[in-house]
């Protein structure tokens, strides 16, 4: 939640279900028909020779399937290179499951590895969908249809903090007219690590006081993004003002709440401009 902030702009959002009945059935029966998932397979990399002594290991004579390199990659999707340090090829193909909190996210298989042979693979499936630290794990060959030499090294957990954005929102005193006039500057800078990989909303509203006329409200929306880690992006408010008059500002970055963060606490910022201040 944004707290105070989530008052600047009530919003009505409304909903429509299509609900479609069978000629078959009774006009009481209704069913809501759901676009079927698009389920992206893992990406797989070459099957690679392995240095087995790397790190002072020796080599086993018999098939030994172990886990390495296990983590996230740069946008937050679990990676893992899965190596056969024996000597002997495995016997048979395997899967390995993934785990995220302690819940099956991706089943990965794999063709028998060769001899002292490595592949990596990324999933697409299992991406932590929060901003916080969170238990991964990995199994291999769960199903045990691999004879190995050492059956212990084939699960491994850590816990972890995904990457994510975190939209952090100014808002400035721009002066025009050779500075007898101002206007309101507003930045958005995704300090983060992560992309926003979707555009967001960023909400402008404005009131004068002390002023000897009627002002209007200042009310301005501006989509943006997807903002990259350390990006800025910035927009002025339509129109300017007198310096001599004062008005109050507040600017509220990802409105709708879009964005998943590391950091909602900076996306709202208040300032006060003209009369002297």
């Amino acid at each position: 939640m944004k707290g105070a902030a989530k008052t600047v702009l009530p919003l009505i959002c409304a909903v429509v279900l299509i609900a479609i009945v069978p000629a078959n059935v009774g006009a009481a029966e209704s069913f809501i028909t759901t676009a079927t998932k698009k389920i992206t397979p893992p990406e797989l990399g070459p099957v690679q020779s392995f240095n087995a002594k790397t790190g002072g290991l020796l080599p086993s004579q018999q098939t030994d399937l172990a886990v390495t390199s296990f983590g996230l990659t740069a946008d937050g999707r679990m990676t893992y290179v899965v190596v056969n340090r024996g000597r002997t090829a495995a016997n048979s193909p395997f899967v390995v499951d993934l785990f995220i909190g302690g819940k099956r996210k991706d089943t990965v298989k794999h063709n028998a590895l060769p001899p002292l042979s490595q592949q990596r693979v990324i999933s697409n499936l299992a991406r932590p969908e929060v901003c916080s630290a969170v238990q991964l794990r990995i199994a291999l060959d769960t199903q045990q249809l691999v004879n190995e030499a050492d059956e212990a090294n084939n699960t491994q957990s850590r816990q972890m903090v995904p990457p994510c954005p975190d939209l952090m929102v100014d808002i400035d005193k721009d002066s025009v007219s050779n500075g007898l006039k101002y206007r309101a500057k507003v930045q958005v800078t995704n300090r983060g690590n992560l992309t926003t990989k979707r555009e967001f909303y960023v909400l402008l509203k404005g009131s004068g006081s002390g002023l000897t006329f009627a002002a209007l409200p200042i009310l301005k929306r501006e989509r943006m993004g997807p903002l990259t880690p350390g990006q800025t992006v910035s927009f002025y408010e339509s129109g300017d003002h007198l310096g001599t008059s004062t008005f109050h500002y507040g600017v509220l970055a990802d409105q709708l709440e879009e964005i998943r963060e590391s950091n909602e606490n900076n996306n709202y910022k208040g300032e006060t401009m003209g009369g002297g201040h």
